[in-house]
């Protein structure tokens, strides 16, 4: 059984061997939760501190781009990875935390470790008070009310702290559940950066939104772009997905014609056969027609694509003008120069020809007979004396 919903994910990846690039793009979570996660519902989008913490630590390397799109999660593990960040920053290590999409509630903290933190310029901001819950008798949930209010002191001071704003100004912006573009994350303190706009390409289907502000769910998903993947098993996949749709609308569509088929008065039974065939047949022509038409359409629409902006000579003239930048021409002096040579050779040879012929009738002369004499073609004719015979 698989997660309902995996838009997000922890990944991270090595440039180099000093150089890795950390993807927190899922929930964060404790280990123990993680690993029940994983091993019941097949869940791989959460992160964990010790997930974290062993993977960058055996990474060894000395640069860490960490990159952050994500609700938010539980508030000790967020803060430890916080405190990770901060403490190997201290030891020399460079850390960048980027933002992008959406970086809400103990997501911040995260972000938020990086001396030279940044958001993407449409990415949110969020900031809320800390919940929870708890089942039991009256004390118990008093107790928990006391310690829920205890964490939430200690996120409002961790904001006032890092932007020197009031704690009373934070506790408003908390109760309100604030949302913040880049820009006025970064006016109100909360970042140092904001860089440009950037594709998000994991959408947030609206059941999933656990938050009160919908309007940052749209313009979330209006900057959403799907890559395109060659990963052959989604391909696949893919394929048999419309393969099964296109079978079973054209079983249905099959279905629906012989339900229309009425049998003949006379109760000729060939008569009804006949029908029954001509009114199966139908879908498979409408199949036919629909294929070529779709065919004739993106081709028409590729076709389009490639010359848009542009007339077919231009788009033909661009294409050999970037083929002939890999061919080099000869410069003009160059090509004289070949061309003497050239001659030269043939001069070359002729000479060389004439000197074949004087040396052939030399040895002819030796001897003792005429060139080209007919003697030298018959077998029974004495051979000369010494290592030279005229082949055959």
């Amino acid at each position: 059984m698989k997660h309902q919903f995996q838009a997000f994910g922890f990944k991270i990846f090595n440039q180099s061997d000093d150089v890795i690039d950390i993807y927190i793009d899922g929930i964060i979570v404790d280990a123990e939760t993680q690993d029940m996660w994983a091993r019941w519902f097949g869940d791989e989008t959460s992160v964990s501190y010790k997930s974290f913490r062993d993977k960058v630590l055996a990474s060894q390397a000395n640069t860490l781009n960490v990159y952050i799109n994500s609700y938010g999660g539980l508030v000790t593990d967020a803060m430890a990875i916080h405190d990770l960040l901060v403490d190997l920053q201290n030891k020399g290590k460079k850390v960048s935390t980027i933002g992008r999409g959406i970086i809400a509630s103990a997501a911040t903290y995260i972000l938020m470790a990086g001396k030279n933190s940044e958001m993407s310029k449409n990415s949110w901001f969020m900031i809320h008070n800390v919940s929870g819950g708890i089942a039991g008798d009256v004390t118990m949930i008093e107790r928990y009310a006391i310690s829920l209010r205890k964490f939430n002191n200690v996120v409002r001071d961790f904001y006032a702290e890092a932007t020197g704003k009031r704690k009373e100004d934070i506790t408003r912006m908390m109760d309100a559940e604030t949302w913040m573009t880049a820009d006025e994350a970064k006016t109100s303190g909360f970042v140092k950066q904001v860089g440009g706009d950037v594709a998000f390409t994991n959408s947030i289907p609206q059941e999933h939104w656990k938050f009160s502000n919908t309007a940052v769910l749209n313009a979330y998903n209006a900057a959403v772009k799907v890559p395109v993947t060659t990963d052959p098993n989604f391909l696949i996949k893919n394929q048999l997905e419309e393969m099964k749709k296109f079978f079973q609308d054209l079983g249905s569509s099959i279905m629906n014609a012989i339900k229309g088929v009425k049998p003949a008065e006379d109760g000729n039974q060939e008569a009804l056969i006949n029908s029954i065939a001509e009114a199966a047949q139908k879908p498979f022509e409408n199949v036919a027609e629909q294929f070529e038409t779709t065919v004739a359409e993106q081709v028409t629409n590729a076709v389009a694509e490639a010359l848009k902006g542009e007339t077919l000579t231009a788009t033909v003239a661009n294409a050999v003008a970037e083929a002939m930048k890999a061919v080099t021409i000869p410069a003009p002096e160059t090509i004289t120069d070949l061309t003497n040579k050239v001659n030269n050779l043939e001069t070359k040879n002729t000479e060389l020809e004439q000197k074949n012929k004087e040396l052939e009738k030399d040895i002819a002369n030796l001897k003792g007979k005429p060139a080209g004499n007919k003697a030298e073609e018959d077998d029974d004719a004495p051979k000369p004396i010494g290592g030279y015979q005229k082949s055959k």
